[in-house]
């Protein structure tokens, strides 16, 4: 469902790498006590790709025990909605991936600010460059 280049993006602002804490329901979430924010971080490395780190360490391939590389990071801002189910909260997206938002989008240590299109459950989801035009993806590992 998405468009693939044969060479990544050339243009944008120099990105070595990202860090995203998200918060949930606080206000739901504070009668029970729980610590609701989380993080991760993204770091390109020239050759290899964008790994990530959160909490737990770097994400590893536990077949192959290496660290996970990724080509292309993209960061959808949408609304989301937590949800508790017995001892543990969880992020959910119900009907927040219907529409259109803004999207970062990160690849080749490079970062353009881009949108999503989502016309329905069903539609393909569009990421668009920051010139308008439908982002052509790097392709990951085999």
């Amino acid at each position: 469902p998405f468009f693939f280049a044969e060479h990544p993006l050339e243009y944008g602002d120099e990105a070595a790498g990202l860090t995203m804490t998200y918060f949930g329901n606080e206000t739901r979430l504070a009668e029970r006590n729980e610590r609701t924010e989380s993080s991760c971080s993204f770091t390109y490395q020239e050759g290899t790709g964008y790994t990530r780190t959160s909490a737990s360490g770097l994400n590893i391939d536990e077949a192959t025990g290496e660290p996970l590389t990724f080509a292309n990071v993209i960061v959808v801002w949408v609304d989301y909605d937590s949800e508790v189910i017995g001892d543990n909260t969880y992020l959910c997206l119900k009907d927040q991936m219907v529409g259109s938002g803004q999207a970062d989008i990160f690849q080749n240590g490079k970062h353009i600010t881009g949108a999503w299109a989502h016309t329905d459950r069903k539609a393909r989801l569009v990421f668009l460059s920051d010139r308008g035009t439908e982002l052509r993806l790097q392709p990951g590992k085999n």
